[in-house]
């Protein structure tokens, strides 16, 4: 039909109009192909920019390099070239990109529009580290079209690059153009947080202080309410102002106390009070968060952050309650609720609260059962029947934890696990295959136990001179777990004796003490050193 290309325009553009960018270019694709027709260039146009929305930018490039070259003063020549740099920038070819936007620049000078060109020019050098170049055109851009709705971006990537460069006083410099220049700016929150950040960084405070808080008085409302409070609490606190640092949250949110900066900053009260040990009071923040926002997405973490901090405080029942609120709060994560059951089982058996521990497991294998935090449910199961006295149940546990887990920690401390029950029915040989697989395979703490129980095994069997060997490697392999070594020195000590090397058993003891002079272990050297006074 003589009309059949007018139709498949317009069936193009309502494809087009409509977001179904693949049907579009389908139509467009047809156009394009027709040579002489006064579609043509509609049609190729259509092509680039169908494949542009489908991010599919090397055909959109290709599409917009054919349309330039066939109709190079057409009257879509300006937009293609920008949308041919455009698709080279979001392929991360910045050299190229940069090139096609230089020539937009020089081919429409008097264009309005080339401020985008200017910016996107200026960014491609960003990208590649090119600062000065950068900078350039980001002036270019200002002095050339300066009421370009982009001015102001540019005047805020100038204070930035300098921000990046370190070079804090030309950046404080730029930043303050930008206020000064364009005060209706909608970058001017963020100007005067990036502000903030300058001159915190030039241990400013005080001009630190002042632009923080002119966001919080002058934007309210701003994203970057949080972010400037933030680096006001730490200006508040390198100047010893910690009261001060939580004043100015419960100051934002009696006068916010809708806004979410006023939720997030609730829940930050808690975190900042935490982090200073105060936790009593950080305690009350966390309760005063979940009673005010019982909605909250972050109900879950407050009640988490209320249990830590009662643990810290030594209210044990009150903590593990906290922490199985938590757990069983519908928003909680997954990573929530692994580490309130967790922690939650872990005071359980502090308390030697079995039944309450074994009801937590089994929320625990309920929730985690095929989580990354299975391995440890699993030793935690084990570690409840050890300390129940469960030995036989403890030690099939730890046999399930050691084989099915493999090579992670939780199946090497259950080795370890497996070892201690070898020990204590006198299976020696057993013990001492457990303990050097681990000590051998790790130099952390659980390989210092390890190593430590070798020793232990040899000593109950009487092999002395293994012994020693044993909690000498604890020396030389292990030097920064003092607990274990600590006791090691003490093994040490008593295996010289049996060989009647009461100097070396001296020395022995005396390394203990340096390492604990207090406590059981300080006290037991500190007896052994007396016994061996009568010699």
């Amino acid at each position: 039909h003589p009309r059949s290309v007018e139709a498949k325009y317009w069936l193009a553009e309502s494809e087009y109009g409509a977001a179904n960018y693949r049907a579009a270019l389908k139509q467009y694709q047809a156009i394009a192909d027709k040579q002489g027709h006064a579609r043509r260039e509609e049609g190729m146009y259509g092509v680039g920019w169908s494949n542009y929305r489908l991010n599919d930018y090397n055909k959109a490039i290709t599409a917009f390099e054919r349309l330039v070259a066939t109709y190079p003063s057409g009257k879509f020549s300006f937009d293609a070239r920008l949308r041919l740099g455009d698709s080279y920038f979001y392929l991360k070819d910045y050299r190229k990109a940069a090139g096609v936007y230089r020539a937009v620049v020089r081919l429409f000078p008097k264009k309005e529009e080339t401020d985008y060109a200017y910016y996107q020019l200026a960014q491609s050098y960003f990208r590649m580290n090119d600062h000065e170049q950068a900078t350039q055109q980001f002036t270019s851009l200002i002095t050339t079209v300066p009421k370009s709705a982009l001015a102001d971006d540019a005047q805020y990537a100038l204070g930035w690059i300098q921000f990046q460069k370190k070079q804090y006083e030309e950046a404080i410099k730029e930043f303050q153009k930008l206020s000064a220049m364009y005060p209706e700016s909608e970058l001017i929150p963020r100007t005067l947080y990036s502000l903030g950040d300058a001159y915190y960084n030039l241990k400013r405070f005080t001009s630190a202080e002042e632009s923080y808080r002119e966001v919080l008085r002058r934007f309210p409302k701003s994203t970057y309410v949080f972010d400037a409070i933030n680096g006001l609490q730490y200006c508040l606190v390198a100047q010893g102002k910690q009261d001060d640092a939580i004043a100015v949250i419960d100051s934002y949110i009696k006068e916010n106390s809708g806004s979410q900066a006023a939720e997030q900053l609730s829940l930050k009260k808690g975190d900042l009070l935490y982090g200073q040990k105060q936790f009593e009071r950080a305690a009350t923040a966390y309760r005063e968060f979940v009673e005010r926002y019982p909605q909250s997405i972050q109900r879950a973490t407050a009640l988490y952050w209320l249990a830590k901090s009662l643990d810290e405080l030594n209210k044990i029942s009150e903590a593990a309650a906290a922490y199985e609120q938590a757990a069983s709060t519908k928003s909680a994560s997954e990573k929530i609720v692994a580490n309130a059951l967790i922690d939650a089982i872990s005071l359980y058996l502090k308390e030697k609260n079995y039944q309450q521990a074994f009801i937590a497991i089994g929320k625990a294998e309920k929730e985690l059962g095929a989580s990354e935090w299975a391995p440890e449910v699993a030793y935690l199961k084990a570690t409840v029947f050890w300390e129940n006295g469960a030995l036989e149940e403890a030690k099939n546990q730890f046999e399930f934890v050691a084989s099915r887990y493999g090579s992670t920690i939780q199946a090497d401390k259950a080795r370890v696990g497996l070892a201690k029950i070898h020990l204590r029915n006198q299976e020696y040989t057993n013990a001492q295959m457990l303990t050097h697989k681990v000590a051998t395979s790790r130099i952390d703490e659980v390989g210092a136990e390890a190593q430590y129980l070798s020793g232990v095994t040899y000593s109950e069997s009487k092999e002395w001179q293994s012994a020693i060997t044993a909690f000498l490697r604890m020396r030389y392999v292990f030097p920064s777990h003092e607990t274990w070594l600590a006791k090691a020195y003490l093994g040490l000590g008593a295996a010289y004796e049996e060989i009647r090397n009461l100097p070396k058993a001296r020395e022995a003891y005396q390394n203990a003490l340096k390492l604990r002079s207090e406590g059981e272990t300080g006290d037991e050297a500190t007896r052994r050193l007396k016994n061996l006074e009568r010699f």
